[in-house]
């Protein structure tokens, strides 16, 4: 039998040189997942796509990596793309250079330098697949008017837009801000809720029963909106808390419910296009409706549309962080 020679010292550095490899690697690793999730804090328009197109590339790439026969292979393969990346930012400073001398500016280094960081950005979005957001609509300065055709998205949006900000600048008068709710009884909130909610049908265009019905519940809770009653449910318990302002934004998340169900019943007479009306319509149905009590995920619940419209239209925004809808309505994923 053949006696098998190991060379022991050669294997032990090529075991420490993949070490260092694999550390390295980790750290790469930890520094990506670290700065995706520092992009998608961002409020940048762009940043939470490019977040996730940075790490869809960088899955591809050591995907392909991955299958080369060696890991000498693959290493090349990663310095290729590298490189290549690198020579074409390149190209971008020289072509943003070579027009700004053209056009006689030479001698604007701050302007060259805009003109290169404008088009380091368009290259950017456009290889990561990047589409700038589309700018809301200008709030209207009075209230729309539906005419007889087709409610188009944007007219939907508008609308909203106009009815959010007027229920929010009622907020701000003397008679529903903050400091009158802080300085007034449980029996006098009660007061300020039933004159607030009066306000906001007048806005939403919709007739709901004229009294609020308190109800003793769990103090965590807030309240509902009734559709066989047509009628908003308080929690009392709720107006004694520290925090309790926030029922204003419970009421204008529920009034939008008393809304969403007088658009689909009379939809000739909301400016709501048909494919919102569509949407509410089917997810009212109690089979399609999700919530925690029959099973679904919290994420289920808030991403069904007419939560999601709601919560939105009450600008109630960190109860969307776990959202992921199927169906926007007028109100774009940020």
């Amino acid at each position: 039998m053949n006696k098998l020679n190991v060379d022991s010292g050669r294997l032990n550095n090529i075991a420490q040189e993949l070490g260092e490899l694999r550390r390295t690697l980790e750290d790469r690793s930890r520094q990506t997942s670290a700065a995706a999730a520092a992009l998608k804090q961002s409020q940048a328009g762009f940043i939470g796509p490019a977040s996730k197109a940075i790490l869809g590339i960088s899955d591809e790439l050591l995907t392909e990596a991955a299958k080369m026969q060696s890991l000498c292979d693959a290493l090349k393969l990663i310095a290729q793309r590298y490189n290549e990346t690198e020579k074409r930012l390149a190209q971008t400073a020289r072509t943003a250079g070579e027009a700004a001398a053209a056009s006689g500016g030479g001698g604007e280094a701050e302007g060259d330098l805009k003109t290169w960081f404008a088009e380091l950005i368009a290259w950017v979005k456009q290889i990561l697949g990047i589409e700038d957001p589309e700018k809301d609509p200008e709030i209207p300065s009075e209230k729309p008017t539906r005419g007889e055709g087709e409610v188009t998205r944007a007219e939907e949006r508008a609308n909203d837009l106009y009815m959010q900000n007027a229920v929010f600048e009622l907020l701000e008068t003397s008679e529903f801000s903050k400091d009158t709710w802080n300085k007034a009884s449980i029996e006098q909130r009660k007061a300020m809720l039933q004159a607030y909610m009066q306000r906001v049908a007048e806005i939403y265009g919709v007739t709901v029963a004229s009294e609020i019905v308190f109800y003793n519940g769990e103090r965590g809770s807030r309240g509902a909106y009734s559709p066989g009653e047509n009628c908003v449910r308080i929690n009392e318990n709720y107006l004694s808390r520290s925090d309790s302002y926030q029922i204003m934004q419970t009421m204008i998340h529920e009034m939008r419910h008393a809304y969403q169900h007088a658009a689909v019943e009379h939809p000739e007479s909301y400016i709501v296009s048909a494919e919102t009306i569509a949407a509410w319509e089917q997810n009212f149905k109690w089979e399609n409706y999700k919530s925690q009590q029959k099973g679904n995920t919290y994420a289920e619940y808030v991403s069904q549309p007419i939560e999601w419209d709601a919560k939105n239209f009450a600008r109630q925004y960190s109860d969307l962080t776990q959202a992921n809808p199927e169906y926007e309505g007028s109100w774009p994923a940020k």
